[in-house]
C-alpha cells in the first residue's frame, strides 16, 4: 500500500523548502554561505563605526572571511562574529581592526597579523582595534583650526565694538580733548626742558665747582683713610675700654651719694643742725646786723672823738702817734 502524503502536508512540506532556500539565498546574496567549511571568531568593539553583517574580513586587502552576525552586550559594547576560510591560519596576538573601504565610508574588518608560530583556533576571540576613519581623521585636523577661527571671529567682533565705541561722537570729543591735553603738556614739557638747560647753563661753574669739591672731598677721604681707619680703631677701643669699665658701680655709688645729699638737704629745710638753725632761723641774722651797726657806731664816734679811746703817757721813749681827725694830719714826735 502506497503512502500518500495529504494536501495540506503537502503544501507545508512545500512551504518550509521554500521559506529556507529563500533564506539560504537572502544569506548568500549577502555573502554567508552555510555549507561552506569555515572558521568563526569574535571580535569586542566599544563601536562599529557603521559595520553591517556580510562585510569583507581582509588580510593585506585579500577578502579571506565575512561579518556574520553583530550583537550588543548589556553593558553597550558590541560582539562581532566574523567568519574565515579554514586555509587561513590566524596567529596569536593578531588584532582584528575596523577600518574604512573608502570614501564612500564602507567599513570592513582588516586582520593585522604578527609573525608567530601559535595560531588561533575556531571561537577564539581576537583583540579589536578600530581605525580612525576620514571624517574623524578630517574632524581632529580641522577641529584646532575651528577653534582658531573662532577665537580670531571673536577677536574681530571685539575690534570692531571697540571701533564703533571709538567712532562714537562723545568718545571722539573725548578722544580730542585728549589730544589737546597731551598737546599741553608736551608744551609745557619742552618749556620745562628749556627753563632746565638755561638754569644748568648759568650754574655750569657752581656744579663744576661743586663736583671738584667733591672729587677733593673724595681724594681727601682716600688719602686718609688710614687715619680714618685709625680713628675707628681708636673708638672702637675706647668703646671696649668703657664696656669693660666699672661704670654701673661708679652710677651706683653717685645715686647714693645723692640719695645722702638729698636727705642732708631735707634735714636742713627741716631746721635740723646747725645749718638748718642757720638756714631757717634770722635771729642770728638780727644779731649779726645789730651788732654790724653797733660796730659802725664805735667806729664813728673813734674817728670823732679819738681822745676818748687813745692815751697819752707822760714819758715817750721815742714812740710815735698817730691821730686822726677830720682831716687826716699826721703827727710826728721825732726823740732821735
Amino acid at each position: 500500500m502506497a503512502f500518500k502524503l495529504s494536501r495540506n502536508t503537502r503544501i507545508g512540506i512545500v512551504v518550509v523548502v521554500a521559506l529556507a532556500l529563500l533564506t539560504w539565498g537572502v544569506n548568500y546574496l549577502k555573502g554567508v554561505n552555510f555549507f561552506s567549511n569555515e572558521q568563526v571568531f569574535y571580535a569586542k568593539y566599544d563601536k562599529i563605526n557603521g559595520l553591517d553583517r556580510g562585510r569583507p574580513v581582509l588580510i593585506n586587502g585579500h577578502q579571506v572571511g565575512q561579518v556574520r552576525s553583530i550583537e550588543m552586550n548589556d553593558d553597550f559594547t558590541v560582539i562581532v562574529e566574523f567568519t574565515v576560510t579554514k586555509d587561513v591560519n590566524i596567529p596569536l596576538n593578531t588584532v582584528a581592526r575596523i577600518v574604512s573601504q573608502g570614501i564612500m565610508g564602507n567599513m570592513a574588518i582588516d586582520l593585522v597579523i604578527y609573525d608567530t608560530t601559535a595560531t588561533h583556533v575556531s571561537g577564539d576571540i581576537l583583540l579589536s582595534d578600530i581605525e580612525k576613519n576620514l571624517q574623524t581623521q578630517v574632524s581632529e585636523e580641522v577641529a584646532p583650526v575651528k577653534k582658531k577661527a573662532e577665537q580670531l571671529l571673536a577677536d574681530i567682533d571685539t575690534v570692531i565694538i571697540a571701533v564703533q565705541t571709538i567712532l562714537s561722537e562723545n568718545t571722539a570729543q573725548n578722544l580730542k580733548k585728549s589730544i589737546e591735553s597731551i598737546r599741553n603738556t608736551i608744551g609745557y614739557l619742552e618749556g620745562t626742558a628749556m627753563s632746565l638747560d638755561t638754569l644748568m647753563k648759568g650754574q655750569r661753574a657752581k656744579l663744576a665747582r661743586i663736583i671738584g669739591n667733591v672729587e677733593s672731598f673724595s681724594a681727601n677721604l682716600k688719602d686718609n683713610n688710614d687715619r680714618i681707619t685709625n680713628v675707628i680703631r681708636n673708638f672702637s677701643s675706647i668703646s671696649d675700654t668703657l664696656a669693660k669699665a666699672q661704670i654701673a658701680s661708679t652710677i651706683g655709688e653717685a645715686e647714693k651719694a645723692l640719695g645722702q645729699a638729698n636727705k642732708i638737704f631735707e634735714r636742713i629745710n627741716r631746721g635740723e643742725g646747725t645749718m638748718g638753725m642757720l638756714v631757717n632761723n634770722d635771729t642770728l641774722y638780727r644779731n649779726l646786723e645789730q651788732a654790724s651797726k653797733k660796730l659802725d657806731r664805735l667806729l664813728e664816734d673813734m674817728r670823732i672823738n679819738p681822745k676818748r679811746y687813745v692815751s697819752f703817757p707822760l714819758f715817750d721813749f721815742g714812740r710815735t702817734t698817730y691821730v686822726v681827725d677830720e682831716k687826716p694830719k699826721k703827727k710826728k714826735k721825732e726823740g732821735k
